[in-house]
């Protein structure tokens, strides 16, 4: 089985800039899927099944759920992609057929248990990552749902297992580095710090997903400075008739000064963070100032050591704290660091958006915004922000697990 790629290519008349064509081991054309081929490359679009509701004119009659097949637009690069699937399972139908049976030739005629066989059985053992896995789910219920539409088969029901699912996800974490950190090790942060700046610095990196060098630039006095939020929520604390609706979020501008790259960008800080971070101010803060020689800073993280007592916090202040706490918490990583709660803040953001309604492309812009990441000249996240779509498959698994 072989996809060849033909360049200006004409069929009855039509000009294909780029086709990909399928043959079987002797040179055979293999049909459908050419046709699978020439419709991608003539629409750029995918088949879908979508559920509507219907009702009659009449006033009274019940509506009425059916499933019709919708289009919808793809990229180039997921057409590349999904040929690419379907020649892998296309192998396999091949591999797989007795002698004169030709699977590869009457794919119509695989049902969904011979589907499962392959996407739940026997592809996950050549790979290595779930994504690889979705991908060519996607792949396979794209050219189902098109042989659908030609009339040629019924709707697929293709799933993928969910100890299948599990099992993937476990076998890229052990050979991935997976960055996000679960509830229970983030509890046992927070439970395992000595002091309220450092609980404030790890809620910095999973709450409001700061770099270690950004929990520096949190400014507590001048303008837009935290002094004014904490006013806010003290004011909404002290008089609830006055204020019935509490602010769930405030939003506070991070300066360009302390951020990568100098671009500023906007912190939302819930509600419970600002408690925390009023009491940090009227306790532990204040004792600090009380005993240090140094004029208060305008930051709102002081340095607590005998040496630097009183100053504010240094760029690398926050990595050391997580790296202090690393070693009394057995269920962290060794390649865990402050920047994987970063990495957590994104992930479950994402998972927030995702859940929202929001589809993936925006869901991955609102995370670009939040981390103060460029969008590419289409007004996209850059390709490197797709790793919260696995870690997000991951997070799923291990926070049900707990």
């Amino acid at each position: 089985m072989k996809k060849v790629k033909y360049k200006n290519i004409t069929i009855d008349g039509e000009l294909f800039e780029e086709l990909h064509v399928f043959y079987d081991n002797e040179g055979n054309l293999v049909v459908l899927p050419l046709l699978f081929s020439i419709d991608l490359a003539r629409t750029g679009t995918v088949f879908s099944f979508k559920k509507i509701s219907t009702r009659s004119r009449f006033k009274n009659s019940e509506f009425e759920e059916k499933t019709i097949l919708t289009r919808h637009d793809v990229s180039s690069n997921t057409e590349t992609t999904y040929l690419g699937h379907i020649l892998k399972y296309l192998e396999y139908c091949e591999s797989n057929s007795l002698p004169y049976d030709e699977l590869e030739h009457c794919t119509e005629l695989a049902d969904n248990e011979d589907i499962s066989l392959f996407l739940n059985h026997e592809y996950p053992d050549q790979i290595s990552t779930y994504t690889t896995l979705k991908g060519m789910k996607s792949a396979i219920t794209a050219y189902y749902n098109f042989l659908t539409y030609l009339g040629i088969t019924n709707q697929r029901s293709i799933r993928i297992k969910k100890e299948v699912r599990k099992k993937l996800l476990n076998k890229e974490a052990n050979n991935f580095q997976i960055k996000y950190i679960n509830s229970n090790s983030i509890n046992e942060l927070l439970f395992a710090s000595k002091s309220k700046a450092d609980n404030l610095i790890i809620q910095c990196g999973y709450r409001l997903g700061l770099r270690a060098k950004e929990c520096a630039g949190l400014m507590l006095h001048g303008k837009g400075g935290l002094n004014d939020l904490i006013k806010q929520y003290r004011r909404e604390e002290d008089d609830t008739s006055r204020y019935p609706v509490r602010t769930e979020y405030f939003e506070y501008q991070l300066r360009s000064k302390y951020t990568k790259g100098g671009k500023s960008r906007f912190l939302y800080i819930p509600r419970k963070m600002m408690r925390d971070i009023e009491l940090y101010k009227e306790t532990e803060r204040a004792d600090i100032l009380a005993l240090s020689k140094s004029p208060e800073p305008d930051t709102l993280l002081l340095n607590a050591s005998n040496g630097h007592l009183g100053k504010a916090i240094s760029t690398k202040h926050a990595s050391t704290v997580f790296r202090h706490l690393k070693q009394i918490i057995s269920s962290l990583k060794e390649y865990h660091s402050f920047h994987c709660l970063r990495h957590t803040f994104a992930t479950l953001l994402y998972d927030k958006k995702i859940k929202e309604g929001n589809g993936k492309n925006d869901a991955l812009r609102e995370v670009a915004n939040a981390l103060g990441h460029s969008l590419d000249r289409h007004g996209n996240a850059y390709k490197n922000s797709t790793r919260y779509i696995i870690m997000r498959d991951y997070m799923n698994i291990v926070e049900k697990a707990s």
